[in-house]
């Protein structure tokens, strides 16, 4: 069966018709996060029907970015961030061996890099979840872009067991597990049963974080409107966390930045900050930026005041431990943490979920260069922190190392939380620095 593929430079409206849409594919999303990504946006999907308009959902869509040259940004080029030594997500080791890679990557330029601008890798759709469905399409796809002239179709951030992935194998993809996505699970009654989950001397460590906290006059809370005072200290916290990673920041950039993601998606961002009396949050220490989707919760950014000695384990409670408490009555079952610093996740009783960056080249050179990548790091040397996740009950086996440099960036949710965890995508009648 060929399948009838549309093609649209700008947001489609079938795409805005469908209720369904996860947050990371939809249009005030993609507003929120324009020119986080480098090349021509563009957006593929098969209608329901031959003869459906633009009013019908499709039945399977996926996004992406024709790449003409190698983007600034590693994360937004499969290639740099797979094959090459700048890769965040690389051992020394492995860096080594993709410096060799990297001189070969040439080949793959113009190709299209397949990727919602949240560094998640999803198809959408009223058969999203069926992998024949998502086959079709993205072999549709893969034909257009041979009538294009790219030479290749990367498929970064995508759930390494999720339909995606599997279609995408099916038509020739290949390439390695480069990290996890790291979601936690909320129950019901806050703080106390989140606790159950570590064992017992886990479980006094985080009790005593909290109770430290409090004793220096320092509580979570959900901010009410976002006010200046708010996004003028937010601002000033996102700074303070950069430096201490040695990355440059301005206020003025930095307040740009969290008012451009608030005002297209005020309703559904919930900002939760650590501070004392202050009901605006204007006197915080440490905050966690929250979007809403349906039942979960995105973290998108974090700021903390590492010179105020107060905000020891602040980050702590204005990322898990407040959350955890607010969360159920917002009707949250799930908080989403994306990519990187995933031992710091586990610790807080995160599980994983392995995230991959398939690669299907168009032509001889292109696929000689995936094969490439594929053999660097199926020999990439373990590290020490591989398997450590003591003190969770339970804890899964860690799959990949993550570079311990994208602790410095906010975080980077995967398509997993659109693949796995949220009911609205897991049914075709019914999802992540995002930035």
């Amino acid at each position: 069966m060929t399948e009838t593929l549309r093609v649209s430079r700008t947001y489609p409206a079938s795409w805005r018709a469908d209720p369904a849409v996860p947050l990371l594919a939809s249009e005030p999303w993609h507003n929120a996060m324009s020119g986080r990504f480098e090349g021509q946006p563009v957006w593929f999907w098969t209608p329901a029907s031959d003869n459906a308009d633009e009013t019908v959902p499709p039945s399977a869509g996926l996004t992406g970015y024709v790449l003409a040259e190698p983007a600034d940004y590693p994360l937004a080029d499969a290639l740099r961030m797979a094959a090459g030594p700048s890769s965040p997500f690389a051992d020394e080791v492995l860096r080594m061996r993709l410096g060799d890679i990297e001189r070969e990557t040439a080949v793959w330029y113009p190709y299209l890099l397949l990727t919602c601008p949240g560094y998640a890798t999803f198809p959408i759709g009223r058969a999203a979840r069926d992998v024949a469905a998502v086959r079709r399409t993205l072999a549709a796809v893969l034909d257009w872009s041979r009538a294009k002239g790219l030479q290749g179709v990367a498929l970064p951030y995508t759930e390494a067991a999720g339909p995606l992935a599997s279609a995408a194998r099916e038509l020739g993809a290949v390439g390695p597990v480069i990290g996890a996505d790291s979601q936690l699970a909320v129950e019901t009654g806050g703080f106390v049963p989140y606790l159950e989950r570590f064992e017992p001397k886990r479980r006094r460590k985080l009790r005593a974080e909290r109770r430290a906290l409090h004793s220096r006059g320092l509580r979570g809370r959900r901010a009410g409107q976002v006010t200046d005072p708010l996004l003028d200290r937010l601002a000033e916290l996102r700074c303070r966390h950069r430096e201490k990673y040695g990355l440059p920041a301005t206020p003025a950039a930095e307040r740009t930045r969290i008012a451009g993601l608030v005002g297209p998606l005020e309703r559904r961002t919930d900002i939760i900050t650590v501070g004392g009396e202050a009901e605006d949050g204007s006197d915080a220490v440490s905050f966690g930026l929250f979007v809403r989707d349906r039942d979960v919760w995105h973290a998108v950014y974090t700021g903390n005041d590492y010179r105020d000695p107060r905000s020891r384990n602040a980050y702590f409670e204005a990322v898990y431990y407040a959350p955890v408490e607010l969360a159920g009555p917002l009707g949250i079952n799930h908080i989403s943490y994306g990519l990187a610093a995933d031992r710091a996740k586990k610790l807080r009783g995160c599980t994983s979920v392995p995230v991959t960056c398939l690669l299907l080249g168009l032509t001889q050179p292109a696929k000689a260069v995936a094969a490439q990548v594929v053999d660097a790091w199926t020999h990439r040397t373990p590290t020490t922190a591989d398997n450590n996740d003591r003190g969770v009950v339970g804890a899964p086996t860690r799959d990949s190392t993550l570079g311990s440099t994208l602790n410095s960036q906010v975080f980077l949710p995967s398509s997993a939380s659109s693949l796995s965890l949220l009911s609205s995508h897991s049914s075709p009648t019914s999802h992540t620095e995002r930035n």
